[in-house]
């Protein structure tokens, strides 16, 4: 089946006070999901817990609170699609394939890398502000 025949098959689908009401259902569905099964969502809420703490800490300018809210939230947004990476591949290939294991390993080195990021944060942001507090 060619490219042109997909599109021909598919509709618009409306946009209407349900549908939102729909998607945002299984966005929670998916939030929960995480949450309840995935061992990173502990680490990753502790660590947005410090983090935020020491934000208030710090007294942030509303840029540095703007740098440190994205992070998190795109921190949050990579675990999730790391999650959905992770759920697809079980489905896919419940016993072991090595194109499984790359994709595993290349969404868990996504979330690493903004792990990376959120360690830089504290060094070049809140480090020098609690050594100053400190002083």
């Amino acid at each position: 089946m060619n490219m042109e025949s997909k599109d021909k098959k598919r509709t618009r689908k409306k946009l209407g006070f349900h549908s939102i009401l729909s998607i945002l259902g299984n966005s929670m569905n998916g939030f929960y999901n995480y949450c309840k099964y995935e061992r990173s969502a502990i680490i990753y809420f502790l660590s947005a817990i410090i983090i935020l703490i020491l934000s208030f800490i710090c007294q942030l300018t509303a840029m540095e609170w703007m740098i440190v809210l994205f992070l998190l939230l795109v921190t949050l947004a990579v675990e999730l699609l790391n999650t959905a990476i992770e759920a697809v591949c079980d489905l896919v290939s419940p016993e072991f394939h090595p194109l499984v294991k790359v994709a595993k390993d290349s969404g868990s080195a996504a979330t690493g890398a903004l792990s990376l990021a959120l360690l830089l944060l504290f060094f070049f942001l809140f480090l020098p502000k609690l050594i100053e507090m400190f002083e």
